[in-house]
């Protein structure tokens, strides 16, 4: 029960830390911008993808005045809207590109930096075209819903279309169902986790109104009822201090629902001396209640500014979207400005899940690790203490009772089996660490032993809740000195 009470004091001491590490400012480290290649910029010399896809041709790079991005959520694909029409996209306004790692833009595979690229890892679409004239060309927003198998794309007139996938997070294939029309100052959306709300943002200037609609089923267009609207303003976003130009460009909330952000972007220049550049901000918000707006609770702001190549006024881009990672540990920022190498995606590496003002995460998932984890480490330690007494009435005639041992838990098969091949090296080193090999001129009468215990695994595969990693480390060591026939002291 001493090694029980341990764990629990190490579970307290973790939350104490935890508390710190919150009221502590976040760090939030900016990793590199990146314009993902086209057809025109692809590493294999005159490789020509046109023949791979139904649209026009993928020409140079995928990012002209990009208005949002979007990742899979195995973070492979990335996605990317566009407001710009011509050019460089000709045509081609939602935009994808592969990545060789899961998150870092940096690794873009078609371009001469990441190379190994082919077609399959560049695509792209005309939303006018795909929708039969339902949707501008000119995307606003991009979310991928139901395991990547439904996209929706909201144009600059607030109309969202609703796309089907032939293949998950794929372009090719892409089928137009239906549309549900906003009033053209929206700019972006966002969903729960079911479907079955909408939440729009209205990109007027110093009017960011948040608008919750409710849908007849998960993620179905044909209608939708209007059951909650807020002025952010009244709930802490400060616009008109400087100018009349703050504008709402984009909402997102963390899996989980419990947290919201809001970009909020000025593009004036401030003359007073407060600032010699375009100012934007993430508004960072607590919700009592999971994807309920009217709980919202503002607990700080984080200034977009400053970052990688674009530190002086004159390069500093003007933020139009955002969007996490699926495990909350990366931000990325599309940006927009005249002239060239601007209109790229931005890498930020956060702290904690979602950490931009205080860590969040999906309460859920987190909670039922956290018990998986105190059951693994209560089920190891008194593992240890039972495996101590077999071992002991096993030999108690023996006067000698030295034993090591170590083992491995893995759920993956393969893992497993090689881990166990490791098991005898391991426990003969552990056992010449702990004690020497015995000799005959031994006087002692005590005996040592130790017990280790790794155990890796996914925990939380089910329900509502994501997979989390586990991995538990268990080890005791003991000594024990037999006095009597059937009398033992010992400690652990």
């Amino acid at each position: 029960m001493r090694k029980i009470s341990a764990t629990i004091t190490f579970y307290l001491i973790s939350i104490f830390i935890s508390t710190l590490v919150s009221a502590a400012e976040l760090k939030v480290i900016w990793k590199g911008g990146k314009i993902p290649a086209g057809n025109g910029s692809n590493p294999n010399g005159d490789l020509s993808c046109e023949s791979n896809h139904t649209e026009d041709e993928l020409n140079t790079d995928s990012t002209e005045e990009p208005s949002d991005v979007r990742w899979s959520d195995d973070g492979r694909v990335v996605f990317t809207t566009n407001i710009n029409n011509g050019g460089k996209l000709n045509m081609n306004t939602v935009r994808m590109n592969s990545v060789s790692t899961p998150f870092h833009i940096m690794t873009d595979k078609f371009s001469a930096l990441g190379g190994g690229g082919t077609c399959d890892d560049i695509d792209g679409i005309n939303p006018n075209t795909l929708s039969g004239g339902d949707l501008d060309i000119r995307g606003e927003h991009i979310d991928i819903e139901d395991d990547g198998n439904i996209f929706f794309i909201l144009d600059i007139n607030g109309e969202l279309g609703k796309f089907n996938a032939a293949t998950p997070f794929r372009l090719n294939g892409l089928t137009y169902e239906d549309k549900l029309s906003f009033d053209g100052p929206i700019n972006s959306v966002s969903f729960n986790d079911d479907g079955t709300r909408i939440y729009t943002l209205d990109g007027s200037n110093n009017t960011p109104i948040l608008t919750t609609v409710e849908l007849p089923n998960a993620y179905d267009v044909s209608s939708s009822t209007q059951i909650h609207q807020v002025d952010l303003s009244t709930l802490g976003i400060e616009v008109g201090a400087h100018s009349s130009n703050d504008q709402a460009k984009d909402v997102e909330f963390s899996d989980d629902g419990f947290a919201m952000y809001i970009l909020i972007r000025n593009d004036t220049i401030l003359t007073d001396g407060s600032s010699d550049m375009p100012y934007s901000y993430i508004y960072q918000f607590r919700l009592e209640e999971s994807f309920n707006v009217a709980t919202a609770e503002k607990v700080g702001r984080w200034n977009v500014k400053g970052f990688g190549n674009n530190t002086s006024a004159s390069k500093t881009g003007k933020p139009t979207g955002f969007s996490f990672s699926s495990d909350g540990m990366h931000l990325f920022i599309v940006q927009v400005l005249g002239g060239g190498g601007v209109d790229q995606i931005n890498q930020f590496d956060l702290e904690c899940p979602y950490g931009l003002v205080e860590c969040t995460s999906a309460t859920t998932s987190t909670f039922g690790t956290t018990v998986e984890l105190t059951k693994q480490n209560i089920s190891l330690n008194t593992t240890a203490i039972f495996k101590r007494f077999e071992w002991i009435k096993r030999n108690r005639d023996e006067e000698n009772l030295t034993a090591h041992n170590l083992n491995f838990n893995y759920k993956n098969t393969l893992i497993d089996t090689l881990a166990n091949k490791f098991e005898p090296v391991a426990r003969k080193n552990i056992a010449s660490l702990i004690s020497k090999t015995k000799n005959e001129d031994k006087k002692s009468k005590w005996s040592t032993w130790s017990l280790v215990d790794v155990y890796v695994g996914l925990y939380g595969q089910h329900g509502s809740e994501k997979p989390k990693d586990v991995l538990v480390k268990g080890i005791t060591l003991g000594a024990d000195r037999k006095h009597g026939e059937d009398k033992f002291f010992g400690l652990a």
